[in-house]
């Protein structure tokens, strides 16, 4: 209802209508203020919500969200296996006596090589990684020899995670890897977008390949040693010019070897520790094309929020096997600006011990099934010679509701929707009422400025009726007193 006063000038103002002006529009710029607030603290929220391996599963502060239907992989549990190696980017995997064993190549298996794959591990350890590197191969023939002791990693790009070449332009083959990695970063590893990115490095690091910091791959070479050609076995920074992480064995059919990656960014091969790479060793023993003691990346195992689905299981690994674009040629020492292009050997895998690791897969979602039971009763029918008789007959039917997968942050994206609409309506319901009272403010000024003109008009007319009268009254009184005058003189004289 609109009230309306009388401010003693004689014109009327609509007092509900300001009194609302005066009352919406702070509320409306104090709602708008807070809408945009809540807003920020979505995205704000949604920056800390970073979504992390194969599955686009959440880490926050350093614990993992799985995603919904998480599940471990168990021997034998070829369906729920099958669920991830079916998708694409997905790695080539089996599991062998309840091992995970990753195939870099492998007789009718993936294209690892060109695309590389990621994979979800539940681990037990927190801050480290172990497993099984291998080659497979009838002879040594796939094997590439090295240049020279001196240049003992030439060749070894040729299979596995690293291999190097004596010829100028030599096939190399690599498997290189990464691990724990975040975002963009591997995006830069897989297009060896890292090098020449830092400018300080060692002298022996190639120009143009300085790097803030990097993954590993490992390879396998032949040398001649005291007469006698053995398999050398390589653990190596990407990217690096310095080589010398190794051991050699004699060759068979299956070569591995263990490799174990510490919480420090180190890495030692079997249980040679005094051979491997220690972040905090001698000056003679840093990689040159990295910062010393700070330029491999650090495992980070996340903790798993909750209940893991795989008991005593309770990190997660993102692990990644590179494709050979990630890597770089070895030849005579020297790095090349070419990547390797293997492997030529019949298998090389990655091997994680059942003992330590699980394989993650996510399994349908929870079914429900509810029964509808229907009764049709049959019409009666009667003759002369027989008896009536009712039948009924009962049908069930079976219906099965299958519940859909959550989407990831849907509910996060709900709620910016909703504030987006909001702030929508807000902002032109808001400026819809602006200019409302505007030309109310306008048409009141309108009316006010009318009335003066009319009053003024009034008052100006009533003045000039007042004055005229005026005028004529004294008029008659001086004709009067003149009247006056001459009778009174009258008199005198007579």
């Amino acid at each position: 209802m609109l009230f309306c006063f009388d401010d003693g000038s004689g014109t009327k103002k609509a007092s509900t209508t300001l009194h609302s002006a005066t009352t919406i529009l702070p509320m409306f710029f104090a709602s708008t203020l807070f809408v945009l607030v809540l807003l920020g603290q979505v995205n704000s929220e949604k920056k800390d919500n970073i979504t992390i391996g194969f599955f686009n599963h959440t880490l926050k502060d350093g614990h993992v969200t799985l995603a919904d239907y998480s599940e471990a992989v168990e021997a034998g549990d070829d369906d729920l296996l099958v669920k991830y190696t079916k998708r694409p980017e997905s790695c080539d995997v089996e599991i062998k006596d309840g091992s995970i064993v990753l195939y870099y190549k492998r007789k009718n298996g993936k294209n690892i090589k060109d695309n590389g794959c990621t994979v979800d591990l539940f681990t037990k350890h927190s801050n480290m990684i172990k497993f099984k590197a291998g080659v497979k191969n009838k002879t040594a023939d796939c094997l590439k020899d090295c240049s020279s002791l001196s240049n003992i990693f030439d060749g070894a790009s040729a299979n596995l995670l690293v291999f190097y070449s004596i010829r100028n332009f030599p096939i190399l083959f690599s498997i290189p890897f990464a691990y724990s990695l975040k975002g963009n970063n591997i995006t830069e590893v897989k297009n060896s977008a890292r090098f020449g990115k830092v400018k300080e490095c060692a002298e022996m690091c190639n120009k143009g390949h300085c790097m803030e910091w990097t993954s590993l791959e490992v390879g396998w070479n032949r040398c001649f040693y005291k007469g006698r050609r053995q398999v050398t076995a390589h653990t190596h920074p990407i990217g690096e010019s310095l080589a010398k992480w190794n051991r050699s064995k004699v060759f068979n059919k299956f070569n591995e070897f263990e490799l174990t990656i510490t919480g420090q960014g180190g890495f030692y091969m079997d249980e040679s520790e005094k051979d491997g790479y220690d972040p905090d060793d001698a000056e003679e023993n840093q990689p040159a094309c990295v910062p010393k003691g700070n330029g491999i990346v650090k495992p980070e195992n996340w903790n798993v929020s909750g209940t893991s689905p795989a008991p005593g299981y309770d990190h997660l690994l993102v692990f990644y096997m590179l494709p050979q674009n990630a890597s770089r040629n070895h030849s005579k020492g020297d790095i090349t600006d070419k990547s390797p292009d293997g492997p030529d050997c019949e298998e090389l895998y990655i091997e994680f011990d059942k003992q330590n690791y699980t394989l993650l897969s996510v399994g349908d979602p929870t079914t429900t099934t509810t029964t509808t039971t229907t009764t049709t009763t049959l019409p009666t029918t009667t003759t002369k010679t027989t008896s009536t008789t009712t039948m009924s007959t009962t049908a069930a039917v079976k219906t099965t509701t299958t519940e859909k997968p959550k989407p990831q942050d849907s509910f996060q994206w709900l709620i910016v929707i909703f504030v987006g609409i909001f702030v929508i309506v807000i902002l032109v319901g808001g400026a819809m009422a602006f200019l409302f009272f505007m030309k109310k403010a306008k048409n009141w000024k309108d009316d006010d400025n009318s009335k003066m003109k009319s009053e003024k008009s009034k008052m100006e007319e009533e003045k000039s009726k007042s004055g005229g009268k005026s005028e004529e009254a004294k008029a008659k009184v001086e004709e009067k007193s003149k009247v006056g005058r001459n009778q009174r003189w009258r008199r005198t004289k007579q």
